[in-house]
């Protein structure tokens, strides 16, 4: 245990020497790390509720791929660095709106 708090006390010594700057692009990768996984957790659901049977398990993921797109779209509209132009992130979010259209979702 005490190494474990050693080891974080190090870390945030580390994150408070960095200048504004430093902390600015870091927590940008952040956010953009966040928003990829959002999308393709978004995208497993749709291929979720596109495989099954069921109608409550296709609705429940169904509704877990919208929130998903819903939080991808607000913290990609909050990047500074533009990120959400890029092409990878517009594949991904292709990707994720096809599979909604065909589950009747329209985004």
């Amino acid at each position: 245990m005490a190494s474990n708090n050693a080891e974080h006390a190090r870390k945030l010594k580390v994150e408070n020497s960095q200048t504004p700057e430093q902390q600015r692009r870091k927590v940008s990768e952040e956010r953009s790390q966040f928003v990829f996984i959002e999308l393709e957790v978004a995208i497993t659901f749709c291929k979720v509720a596109l495989s099954t049977s069921d109608p409550d398990r296709r609705t429940r993921n169904m509704e877990n791929a919208v929130r998903g797109h819903a939080a991808a779209m607000r913290f990609s509209q909050q990047a500074e660095d533009g990120f959400g132009h890029g092409r990878a992130f517009q594949e991904k979010l292709a990707q994720l709106k096809k599979l909604l259209h065909e589950l009747g979702q329209d985004v």
